[in-house]
């Protein structure tokens, strides 16, 4: 998988030159799955705000072979979301919880299990659930395994050489916690 997470998305939908330019990126650099931010300040919103030219844009991105996929952060987003999917019939592939509980003090893992639970009741069977994660307990990574098809953990390193030690102590506690099921793990850089 060569994957991206796309950020200022209002931008690339509402501009047909911009539009074309990433299309010509995604192709160029073969990129095989795609994440699209959706939420962020409600003058820049895609979902409300830029439904129809969201959608026409995920047709063009699938007509590319490329899997899409929508980070969550909350249940009103995963809400907001669905209905986009089911008003416009367009085909996303995952959900990706994008909530940094090991940033809350305290650490709020219960919250994330309960949005993964969420979506994967609202996204239905067939759509993959993943987690973005960053510095987890073995306690957060044994009760997050269950929950997932996928996990993308941070590996902000300079050189992607390093980036086995960046992960190695997320991917000890993965073995640790003996998963059931497969669970994909890829790496992100930034």
């Amino acid at each position: 998988m060569r994957g991206l997470y796309v950020g200022q998305l209002y931008s690339i939908v509402t501009d047909p030159i911009k539009t074309q330019e990433f299309l010509d990126f995604v192709k160029k650099y073969q990129f095989t799955e795609l994440n699209f931010y959706t939420g962020g300040p409600l003058e820049t919103r895609v979902v409300p705000g830029k439904e129809l030219e969201f959608a026409k844009f995920i047709t063009q991105v699938k007509q590319l072979g490329v899997s899409v996929g929508i980070p969550i952060g909350s249940a009103a987003e995963m809400d907001r979301v669905m209905k986009f999917i089911n008003a416009y019939s367009v085909k996303v592939d995952s959900f990706v919880l994008e909530m940094e509980f090991w940033n809350n003090k305290p650490r709020d893992f219960e919250n994330a299990a309960t949005l993964l639970k969420y979506m994967r009741q609202k996204g239905g069977p067939d759509r993959k659930i993943g987690a973005y994660i960053g510095w987890t307990t073995q306690s957060d990574m044994t009760g997050l395994l269950p929950l997932v098809d996928r996990l993308f953990i941070h590996a902000y390193v300079p050189d992607g050489k390093k980036t086995y030690a960046k992960i190695k102590g997320r991917l000890d506690q993965i073995m640790a916690a003996k998963p059931t099921k497969k669970v994909n793990v890829y790496p992100l850089f930034s």
